[in-house]
C-alpha cells in the first residue's frame, strides 16, 4: 500500500484480509451503536478520549457485527476504554 500526502485512506484501501471470516452486517451502523452505558473515568484532557472516539468512529466502517468484536486491555487508565 502506498499513500500520497494529502489523500485520505479509507478502510477499503487497507489490507483487511484477516477480517474475511468474520460475519458482517448490511444494516447501517453509527458510532453510537458502539457506545455503552458505562462511564469512562479519565482525567480531563486525557488523550484516551480521542482514541476512544476514533475507535468508535471507524468500527461502523468495518461492517462487522457488534457481537463479533472484542477488546482486550491491560491494567491502568488506557484499560478503562469501553467502546461498546
Amino acid at each position: 500500500m502506498t499513500a500520497t500526502v494529502g489523500t485520505e485512506l479509507t478502510v477499503t484501501d487497507l489490507s483487511l484480509s484477516a477480517l474475511a471470516g468474520i460475519p458482517t452486517t448490511d444494516a447501517p451502523q453509527k458510532a453510537k451503536d458502539f457506545t455503552s452505558g458505562s462511564e469512562v473515568r479519565w482525567c480531563p484532557g486525557c488523550g484516551d478520549y480521542a482514541i476512544l472516539a476514533t475507535i468508535r468512529g471507524f468500527l461502523p466502517e468495518l461492517g462487522l457485527k457488534r457481537e463479533n468484536i472484542v477488546f482486550v486491555s491491560g491494567i491502568g487508565c488506557s484499560s478503562r476504554s469501553t467502546p461498546g
